[in-house]
C-alpha cells in the first residue's frame, strides 16, 4: 500500500510511466525528480512534471506529501484503539516489516494461544495484516 509514486528516472516510453498512470487512476499522488534535459532516461520524468506531477527537489517535498504529522497521529491512534494490554503490547512490537509469530511470542513473553487470538482480533480491527507464513506487520 502506498499513497504516492515517486519517479526518479523514466525514459519517454518506460514501465515507470505506466506505473505512474496506474497511480493516477487510483488517486495517488505522482511525484518526479527532474533530470538532465539532454539525457534520454530523463525525458519521461521531465514530461510528467510538465503535465502536473509534483516536482521533487528535496526530501522536504516528499515529507509534505506524506504529511508526517498526520501519519504519526494515525499510528498513535492505532495504539489507542487497542483495547487490552496484550493488544497494545503486540501492536507496539510490530513494525511495517514482517515479523514472525515466534518472535512475537518470545518478545511479548506470552503463550502462543494468547498471541494467536490477539493477532486474529487485531487483524479483524484492521490494525495489522497477516502476510502469510505466520508473518505479521502493522497495517
Amino acid at each position: 500500500f502506498s499513497s504516492f509514486v515517486l519517479l526518479t528516472e523514466a525514459a519517454e516510453k518506460s514501465g515507470s510511466l505506466i506505473t505512474a498512470g496506474y497511480a493516477l487512476e487510483q488517486g495517488k499522488e505522482v511525484m518526479a525528480i527532474p533530470g538532465n534535459i539532454n539525457q534520454y532516461n530523463s525525458t519521461g520524468s521531465n514530461n510528467l512534471i510538465k503535465q502536473g506531477a509534483k516536482l521533487v527537489t528535496s526530501v522536504t517535498d516528499i515529507l509534505e506529501v506524506i504529511d508526517i504529522e498526520n501519519t504519526v497521529q494515525a499510528i498513535q491512534s492505532r495504539i489507542e484503539f487497542a483495547e487490552t494490554e496484550i493488544e497494545k503490547k503486540i501492536i507496539e512490537l510490530l513494525t511495517n516489516e514482517p515479523t514472525h509469530i515466534d518472535k512475537l511470542i518470545r518478545l511479548a513473553r506470552l503463550d502462543i494461544s494468547a498471541v494467536n487470538s490477539t493477532l486474529s482480533i487485531l487483524e479483524m480491527k484492521g490494525l495489522i495484516k497477516n502476510l502469510g507464513g505466520q508473518y505479521y506487520a502493522k497495517n
